[in-house]
């Protein structure tokens, strides 16, 4: 049953119930016992409780849960902890790593790049951010962009970035299209190309709620440098992006809103309206907001 409320079997995801039936099933199932754990750990159902979530995860290492294992060395280092066991969580760490995890192997890759319990090699920190892409945690793809864009390894390279935003991309990570399509729009301005490559990127993932690519596309609509300039699609997706929390969409939506009319304001708000209802329901994630408290104003 807890299985069913948390995946929203039963209708939208029930956290509360799926918490109690998952402390139940907890003692006898090593997946309910799992899930339990993040539900202490997030907060969700109840108030966040990482001591117990820890306890939890002690419990599934025994059993030989290696996801157990991993996440409750995380919650070491994320609490104040002893050197004595800073050490062992890192190590516990590194163990999980070395047997494939791909958290694992993404959390030794960031100790590496921030030289946080490890000494600092952002060689070392991409070796094992294409190890954990290389088994399923495509998100390193993205991370591996930004250091390469970042001059992380040296200079600035480039060419590289795009080459794994795009592989990111490719693997359905949500960060990397708005991260690619910013920066394709301030690339050049003269490259037409360009340009019209960081539109369909920011458009389609504008209409699978990417609540930055909305502010992005607004901002582009806005500018007329991707698309011809048209203030009330400006308005329109500045609109939707202010409601998920993106601070700057308000900015530039004011300055759109000063070619436009009272009238065209709100039929362009009705329209936004209108595509917030019909759109929300579809499974999607914001960066700024909780899910349940974003509401169309």
């Amino acid at each position: 049953m807890g299985a069913l409320y948390l995946s929203g079997s039963l209708g939208s995801p029930d956290f509360t119930k799926a918490r109690e039936y998952l402390a139940l099933g907890a003692e006898a199932d090593l997946s309910a016992r799992l899930a339990y754990g993040h539900l202490l750990m997030n907060g969700l159902g109840g108030e966040k409780d990482l001591v117990g979530a820890e306890q939890v995860f002690v419990r599934a290492a025994k059993l030989g849960s290696l996801e157990g294992f991993y996440l409750r060395a995380k919650l070491v280092l994320g609490r104040n902890a002893s050197e004595a066991e800073v050490r062992a969580a890192v190590n516990d760490i590194n163990s999980a790593a070395k047997k494939g995890f791909p958290p694992a192997l993404s959390t030794i890759a960031e100790l590496y790049r921030t030289g946080t319990f490890l000494e600092k090699s952002p060689q070392k920190a991409v070796e094992y951010y294409l190890k954990a892409a290389d088994g399923g945690y495509s998100e390193a793809l993205s991370t591996i962009a930004e250091m390469y864009l970042f001059a992380e390894l040296g200079s600035a390279d480039i060419e590289k970035a795009e080459v794994f935003y795009r592989q990111a991309i490719s693997k359905g990570i949500k960060s990397a299209n708005y991260s690619l399509a910013f920066f394709l729009y301030n690339k050049d301005l003269e490259n037409k190309s360009g340009l019209g490559e960081s539109y369909r990127i920011a458009k389609i993932a504008s209409l699978a709620w990417d609540e930055r690519c909305q502010y992005l596309l607004g901002l582009m609509y806005y500018e007329g440098l991707a698309v011809a300039r048209d203030n009330e699609q400006a308005y329109f997706w500045l609109d939707l992006a202010a409601s998920a929390g993106v601070f700057e969409a308000h900015h530039i939506r004011a300055l759109a809103a000063k070619a436009l009319t009272k009238d065209q304001i709100n039929k362009v708000k009705s329209r936004a309206r209108e595509w917030f209802v019909a759109n929300h329901d579809r499974p999607h994630g914001h960066l700024f907001i909780d899910n349940s408290k974003h509401r169309y104003q």
